[in-house]
């Protein structure tokens, strides 16, 4: 396990403020020109092609799994709380052929969906 940096402050080789980029493959090492990341490819590149290549992760592969851990976490400390009926519910019949559109911007458009048992 490696404990992430906590300032992206300054450039790994020559401590330059200006125009600073984190490598594209690991983003671990914080450089300010393609030379001074040419400096250090032989010291970096043996953490940049470890294993665990990368500490960067794609936020919104986690969506569905933060929305269902918030909704669980929220209903354990609420258990009287029923949750909505279209949350356990079926949809039998939605608007069709397709939902209405707003007239003028920021109008809320509303539309009845039959719903089913669970």
């Amino acid at each position: 396990v490696s404990v992430p940096r906590q300032a992206l402050d300054h450039c790994d080789v020559c401590s330059s403020k200006r125009r600073l980029k984190v490598c594209s493959s690991c983003a671990s090492a914080i450089y300010c020109s393609p030379e001074c990341q040419a400096k250090d490819w032989k010291v970096h590149s043996s953490s940049c092609m470890a294993p665990v290549r990368s500490q960067k992760i794609n936020l919104r592969t986690f969506y569905p799994i933060i929305a269902y851990l918030f909704d669980y976490f929220r209903r354990l400390g609420e258990p009287r709380t029923p949750l909505h009926p279209a949350i356990q519910s079926r949809i039998l019949q939605a608007p069709v052929p397709a939902p209405k559109k707003a007239r003028r911007p920021g109008e809320k458009v509303h539309q009845t969906a039959i719903l089913g048992e669970e």
